[in-house]
């Protein structure tokens, strides 16, 4: 199970616990935004999973927060426990297990043998095959619609925080900074998360919808079509000014090739106003899978088109 994660960190130079209590720890696996992240074996289930333990509180954790207290950095690795405790979706890593030893945080996960999609994302490197890229953004969005109706906003959607199994299914990980909608008290709005995949109304400090995080996936979707996120400025300002004011770099001139549909989605998505995005991740999910139904069926004709011209 990889992530955006820093292995040569000097946190990751210690020297890793043997057990940590029924589980024995195999390696390392690397630092996420929360935690160390560890590979394990339960013996009693008999299965690897992974394992993260709570970063020393003076640790800068990788996603962007202006409230990174000793509170909410205690109560953000627990949020995490809590909210993918409440999810169980194909789509989405599993957890199977929480709890303390002593003065160490830790919670399992299912252990993912994969890779994320930070792959895709490099500015030259290969693009993903577009029918695979909507398969994929299609059971995300599914993953997310059912997180949503749980009442759980995950607020972190990005590359490194979607994996993809050696079978070519992704899952959604890391609910460290999620907001949880059943609170009894409610939550001080703070710019949390990934700037470069944050929604207009995160970077203003404004109230979160699940149209929040499917503005997030529509900047990973277009970040994997083109090989740059929609926005990005030498300074964190720069960058929360352009998400608010400038528009959407037209995909169609980055991207001729690609189907008007598909295009029009991702802009969809990236609408600079909530009502004007997607209202759920099963909307986006359809409109994804109908698009991905129009090529296979158009790959099919050509397909055949040739077959009959070679004959």
């Amino acid at each position: 199970m990889s992530s955006d994660l820093d292995i040569d960190s000097p946190l990751a130079e210690g020297q890793a616990p043997e057990k940590i209590g029924k589980y024995e720890i195999s390696g390392l696996l690397g630092r996420g935004a929360s935690g160390l992240v560890y590979k394990a074996f339960d013996p009693f289930v008999r299965r690897e999973v992974a394992i993260k333990i709570a970063l020393q509180l003076h640790d800068e954790p990788k996603s962007f927060s202006d409230k990174d207290s000793k509170d909410s950095h205690a109560s953000s690795f627990f949020t995490e426990a809590r909210a993918a405790g409440m999810l169980n979706h194909p789509n989405i890593v599993a957890l199977y297990d929480a709890g303390m030893e002593i003065d160490l945080c830790y919670i399992v996960m299912e252990y993912v043998d994969g890779d994320t999609l930070l792959p895709w994302c490099h500015r030259r490197g290969p693009r993903m095959p577009l029918e695979k890229l909507l398969d994929l953004m299609a059971c995300c969005a599914r993953g997310l619609d059912y997180s949503h109706s749980h009442g759980v906003l995950h607020r972190d959607i990005k590359p490194s925080n979607i994996m993809i199994t050696r079978s070519g299914v992704p899952k959604i990980m890391d609910f460290s900074i999620a907001e949880i909608s059943d609170r009894k008290t409610p939550e001080t709005v703070t710019a949390v998360g990934s700037p470069l995949y944050m929604s207009p109304e995160q970077v203003s400090r404004l109230p979160l919808a699940p149209t929040s995080d499917l503005y997030a996936l529509g900047a990973v979707m277009y970040q994997l079509l083109t090989g740059e996120t929609p926005f990005f400025a030498p300074s964190l300002p720069g960058l929360f000014a352009a998400i608010r004011n400038l528009p959407v770099p037209s995909l169609q001139q980055k991207r001729p090739d690609l189907p008007v549909e598909v295009c029009n989605i991702v802009t969809k998505l990236l609408a600079k106003k909530p009502e004007d995005r997607y209202p759920s991740g099963k909307s986006l999910a359809d409109d994804l899978a109908r698009e991905l139904g129009q090529l296979r069926h158009t790959d099919s004709q050509s397909s055949r088109r040739s077959n009959r011209d070679s004959l």
